[in-house]
């Protein structure tokens, strides 16, 4: 599908772990990196949201006090 999409220069939004692409295809990770067709939006400075492993919660999120 995105082969299909980049060929035919479709607009695709994707959203990814950036070090989730390694280990991956390089056809698709070359894709992903080509400069005339893709436009990255980095989002480094994000919050994390997510409730961590340890099943604390993460940074940035405040615990609701009762009082």
């Amino acid at each position: 599908m995105l082969n299909h999409r980049y060929n035919a220069m479709l607009p695709t939004v994707i959203t990814s772990n950036r070090m989730a692409l390694e280990g991956r295809d390089h056809r698709i990770v070359s894709r992903l990196h080509d400069r005339e067709l893709v436009r990255q939006i980095l989002m480094d400075e994000a919050q994390e949201y997510r409730v961590c492993q340890s099943g604390k919660q993460a940074l940035g999120e405040r615990e609701h006090s009762t009082g």
